[in-house]
C-alpha cells in the first residue's frame, strides 16, 4: 500500500481549483504579481481562461437558447409560413449550440480577444431580447 501512494497525483488538477483560485491566479499573470497558486501557469494562461470561460460564460448560453425558441411565439401555428419559421427556429438554435460549443476553442492568450469572446453571449442575450420586445409590443389605440 505504501508503494501505492507514492505514484498518486496530489496536486489538484486546474478543473478541480475553485473559480476564485482561477481569477486570483488570473489577475497574477496579468499584473505581474508572483503569488504561489498551484497550476498557475504564467507562460500560458490559455488553460486557466477556458476553464473560467467553461464555468462563468458557457452557462450564459441557455438563456440565449431559451429567448431563441420563444421566437415560436410569434407567429400562429395557422400561419402558412409556421413550419419554414420552426425551422428557421431550429437552424437558430443549432447555431448558437454550435457557437457556444466551439467558442471554447477560440480563447488564446489574449486578455482582449478573450473578453471579446466573453461579451458574446451577453450580446446575444440582449439582441433577441430586444428582438422579442419589439415584436410583442401591443399598438396602443387613442380613443
Amino acid at each position: 500500500m505504501s508503494n501505492m501512494e507514492e505514484h498518486l497525483v496530489t496536486h489538484k488538477k486546474i478543473q478541480e481549483q475553485s473559480t476564485n483560485t482561477l481569477i486570483n491566479c488570473l489577475i497574477d499573470i496579468y499584473t505581474e504579481k508572483n503569488k504561489n497558486i498551484l497550476n498557475c501557469d504564467e507562460s500560458n494562461p490559455r488553460n486557466t481562461l477556458k476553464e473560467l470561460f467553461k464555468r462563468i460564460l458557457t452557462p450564459l448560453y441557455l438563456p440565449v437558447l431559451i429567448l431563441t425558441t420563444m421566437i415560436l411565439v410569434l407567429k400562429s401555428k395557422e400561419s402558412l409560413l409556421y413550419t419554414r419559421y420552426k425551422i428557421f427556429t431550429f437552424i437558430f438554435g443549432l447555431f448558437i449550440i454550435i457557437l457556444s460549443e466551439s467558442s471554447l476553442g477560440f480563447i488564446n492568450n489574449n486578455i482582449y480577444t478573450s473578453f471579446i469572446l466573453g461579451f458574446l453571449p451577453i450580446l446575444l442575450i440582449f439582441l433577441v431580447y430586444f428582438f422579442l420586445r419589439l415584436k410583442l409590443q401591443t399598438v396602443k389605440i387613442n380613443y
